[in-house]
């Protein structure tokens, strides 16, 4: 993959190795997504059978809510705060304010 853009960007590649049902016919790359930062919220941004992925914002002072489905492990990807950078395996919850994106995985791992 090659970036043509002139702004410097960071971006986390994350190869899933679980079952694969409806696998895309070409890449997901899914825009910046637009959330009020002053209020703790969560957005569905792809979903198919085999991974979800959710855009969480936490507001500050407030802890980030947990996954609505709490037995589907997630890669979380944190986009803002002390951690920025962080990828993590179903980390604890944490306290805003900060940006993450998790990576719900759906189906079985591959064997």
């Amino acid at each position: 993959m090659e970036y043509l853009g002139e702004t410097p960007i960071e971006y986390a590649r994350i190869e899933l190795s679980t079952e694969p049902l409806d696998r895309p016919t070409r890449d997901v790359r899914l825009p910046p997504v637009a959330m009020d930062l002053s209020k703790s919220a969560s957005q569905v941004q792809f979903e198919n059978r085999q991974v979800r992925i959710i855009r969480v914002v936490c507001a500050a002072g407030k802890p980030c809510g947990t996954s609505l489905h709490p037995t589907d492990p997630a890669a979380v990807v944190t986009l803002s705060g002390p951690h920025r950078g962080n990828v993590e395996w179903s980390p604890r919850p944490e306290t805003g304010p900060l940006e993450q994106v998790r990576i719900e995985l759906k189906t079985a791992p591959v064997r």
